[in-house]
């Protein structure tokens, strides 16, 4: 074997050497994709929403009659029922709003995932037992409770009552805590009637102390009891400073001081304990908001429009028993994710509201609100006074996405065309000066161009203010805006103009 031929297997054999020695290639493991970027509906065919865009919560604003009830109200709960592994709590603004989620439940194949929470459903959840107890939270948790809830039941009335209001109610709280570290301690279980009990036993003045049936009463005995039963030095401080408030601080008050106390702390306490609201919220519990983490929709069907301050307290309680719940949980991509969704948000917003949202996401939590203005938010019950305008402010930032129908006020449309931003526009002007007989019989004019460089809004606030609103006369359709925060639509900005069907 000569030339060429020799050349051909020396190449050969020096590729086939060199291959076998060379190490095999590694395959690197494509990286698994997030779950949290499953697709749960689509705004458009090149704007898919993830579940992480959902998490990032959504406010809807629409003035009444402009659908947003009927057109992006309820094409966010079809989508978010299509989208399996979600559950979460959906407060019912009106009484026939029930039945129009039971039949998108049935048409979603998710019937058995809603549960009924009304006076005749027989569902019960004992509210003060689940935060102490299934929560795990202490007195100051359980006192918070108590006060946030309190927001449902102002009736209107965002006053705030001023500096003298903040006194007592800085006051009734701490005569709460104090009666919850030795309930808690004492009986292992908070109950609204034991609260009631405890307060109203406990001695009017130093005298008292001394006397003999004060000292085998109730609140006495609670006490003792809370002692005997004190294990850690936490708990030990705490009833320390309970105690000395009961035996030292209470009994030296001015009658007329403790009496205004002991009437808000009995009075507020006397909502959680009467007629249907007891039987809801304050005997033996038969489902947890801790089902909502494995799929299920607890419906609260207690409208405040029609139960008044009862359906408040129901509402306010559930909401933030779910907040908290939230917040305490460890959320891995993949889980159940938990929504709030509230039509006529106003009738439930609470001051805890803007935390919540600010930390939800992370933890797997969102809330969907519909309202139909700015000035809604403004007058709702539990922001008090100017202060509210920006506790509102401060909740709707924390929406991630804004939906728009159309508006029915200039201040909203000012607020959400200020939302959308302001560009540079080049404004073009001109003026014609008066002319002599001659220069008008030639056909001469003086005219002056000119322009100037302004910022003006991307989108002018009266755009927001028009759009059709549904109904046959408009094929059922109802336009929106919608804004979203931080991230662009696929056309490059943070505007989309869309259509929502009725149908």
């Amino acid at each position: 074997m000569r030339g060429p031929g020799v050349f051909a297997v020396l190449l050969f054999l020096v590729v086939g050497v060199t291959l076998a020695l060379r190490k095999p290639a590694k395959i690197r493991p494509q990286p698994a994709r997030d779950k949290l970027d499953d697709t749960v509906f689509h705004w458009s065919q090149r704007d898919p929403v993830s579940v992480r865009d959902v998490l990032r919560s959504v406010s809807v604003m629409g003035a009444t009659g402009s659908s947003k009830t009927a057109g992006a109200g309820a094409f966010l709960m079809r989508s978010l029922l299509a989208y399996t592994r979600s559950g979460g709590i959906i407060h019912g603004a009106k009484p026939e709003d029930l039945e129009r989620f039971r039949d998108m439940f049935a048409k979603a194949g998710r019937a058995a995932d809603l549960l009924v929470f009304s006076p005749r459903s027989g569902a019960c959840c004992n509210y003060l037992d689940f935060i102490s107890r299934e929560l795990g939270g202490d007195a100051r948790e359980v006192t918070k409770f108590l006060v946030v809830v309190k927001e449902g039941m102002r009736g209107g009335d965002n006053s705030g009552g001023g500096e003298m209001g903040n006194f007592w109610e800085l006051a009734q709280e701490e005569q709460l805590n104090h009666s919850v570290v030795a309930i808690r301690l004492a009986e292992k279980k908070v109950r609204v009637k034991s609260l009631r009990d405890f307060i109203s036993g406990a001695a009017l003045n130093p005298a008292q102390l001394d006397d003999p049936k004060w000292r085998d009463g109730y609140h006495n005995n609670v006490l003792r009891t809370a002692h005997a039963n004190c294990k850690n030095r936490i708990d030990a401080m705490d009833l320390d400073a309970a105690t000395q408030f009961w035996t030292r601080r209470y009994p030296n008050l001015a009658e007329k001081t403790r009496s205004c106390i002991d009437f808000g702390c009995l009075n507020l306490l006397s909502n959680y304990d009467l007629g249907i609201v007891r039987r809801m919220i304050s005997e033996e519990s038969n489902f947890s908001p801790l089902d909502t983490l494995k799929g299920r929709w607890i419906y609260c069907d207690m409208a405040p429009a029609e139960h008044g301050p009862s359906g408040g307290i129901v509402n306010m309680g559930l909401k933030y028993l779910a907040q908290r719940m939230i917040l305490r949980r460890s959320f891995t991509p993949g889980e159940f994710i938990h929504v709030i969704f509230a039509d006529e948000a106003q009738e439930f917003v609470n001051s805890f509201d803007s935390q919540y949202l600010a930390q939800c996401r992370s933890h797997g939590g969102c809330m969907i609100y519909m309202s139909q203005s700015l000035p809604s938010y403004y007058g709702a019950a539990s922001l008090k006074g100017e202060s509210g305008k920006h506790q509102a402010q401060a909740l709707l930032s924390n929406f991630g996405t804004k939906i728009f129908h159309a508006l029915g006020d200039v201040e909203s449309a000012r607020w959400a065309a200020e939302l959308v931003g302001r560009e540079r526009k080049i404004m073009y002007g001109g003026s014609t000066q008066p002319a002599e007989l001659f220069d008008e019989l030639m056909g001469l004019t003086r005219f002056s161009g000119s322009f100037s460089e302004q910022m003006q809004y991307i989108i002018e606030p009266q755009q927001f203010l028009k759009g059709r609103t549904g109904g046959p006369m408009n094929d059922f359709k109802a336009d929106a805006i919608v804004v979203k925060s931080a991230e662009p639509f696929s056309h490059g900005t943070n505007v989309l103009f869309t259509t929502f069907s009725q149908r």
